[in-house]
């Protein structure tokens, strides 16, 4: 075995950065077409000062997460009374929700990591009674 152990993803154990110059960590091969979508769209959204500190299996757990919701709603809207489809379904949103903020997908999120940036849009109208 090396010197260099790997932790997995592009991130090497012993603390040095394996991530390309642009920050955006390789796409796991094993993704199905649409964990695929979701990681692509995924690195759209993120800030990519941000992708060159990421964890990459969080962000891989993020995509997988948001697939498998899909795959549970379209399951859970067959039977809306099978309880055991609608706990593994509110479980993958609660993962989703834990992970989001990390990669700071939110507005409060950006704002709290204090990421440069486009501004947000503010829409007046929604606010407004």
């Amino acid at each position: 075995m090396s010197g260099t152990s790997r932790s997995g993803g592009d991130r090497v154990a012993n603390g040095s950065d394996t991530f390309p110059v642009d920050g955006l960590p390789a796409k796991p091969e094993s993704f199905e077409e649409a964990e695929s979508g979701y990681w692509d769209e995924l690195l759209k959204q993120i800030p990519h000062e941000l992708l060159r500190k990421v964890d990459c299996h969080q962000l891989r757990t993020l995509a997988e997460c948001m697939a498998m919701r899909d795959r549970l709603w379209i399951t859970l809207q067959t039977d809306l009374t099978d309880k055991t489809i609608f706990s593994h379904y509110m479980r993958t949103v609660q993962q989703i929700q834990r992970l989001s903020p990390v990669f700071g997908l939110g507005p409060i999120d950006r704002r709290r990591m204090k990421l440069s940036g486009q501004p947000e849009e503010v829409n007046e109208d929604e606010w407004s009674d």
